[in-house]
């Protein structure tokens, strides 16, 4: 859409925009996660042909709500962005347009299912890792009374629950 502003050239433009585009992937799984969110991933063929993905997870206590969201809405963004582009370019028939925005958004998305994917992971081991602490540290009297509070909906704190009528 944009690529004749810069360059007289298609060919120049398109692998600029590869280029730029595999950068901005490289950059954004390797660094920007990273160094925004805490997490990275990559993944592995092994010889079999199976793919392995791999999930890191930095202490999320140096992370800021605001990096957060404006990390996971960029990645958000930046997808919605280039099916946008594709989207036009296959309506105004500029079918080569449209491949290099179908690449970008392919990078894109990847990008942004590997993050899903890696968070989805950071919060099943850290939901595990509570669960496990709370295992350890109650008593067996005391697991009964939570599984019983928890059967009966009451909250054990003196108040009437919501099903009691009261």
């Amino acid at each position: 859409m944009f690529f004749g502003m810069f360059a007289s050239d298609k060919t120049l433009c398109y692998i600029f925009v590869i280029t730029v585009c595999a950068f901005d992937f490289w950059v954004v799984k390797n660094v920007s996660g990273r160094k925004l969110v805490g997490l990275r991933w990559w993944s592995v063929v092994l010889e079999s042909g199976e793919e392995v993905w791999h999930f890191e997870t930095i202490d999320q206590k140096n992370v800021s709500k605001v990096d957060s969201r404006i990390f996971w809405a960029s990645q958000y963004a930046m997808g919605s962005l280039w099916l946008i582009f594709a989207l036009a370019s296959l309506l105004t028939f500029g079918l080569t347009n449209c491949v290099v925005c179908c690449i970008a958004l392919t990078l894109s998305c990847i990008n942004t299912w590997g993050y899903i994917k890696c968070d989805k992971e950071h919060q099943k081991k850290v939901g595990g890792f509570f669960y496990k602490r709370a295992n350890s540290s109650l008593s067996t009297k005391q697991k009964a009374k939570l599984g019983m509070m928890a059967m009966s909906g009451s909250s054990g704190l003196g108040a009437p629950s919501p099903s009691s009528g009261m």
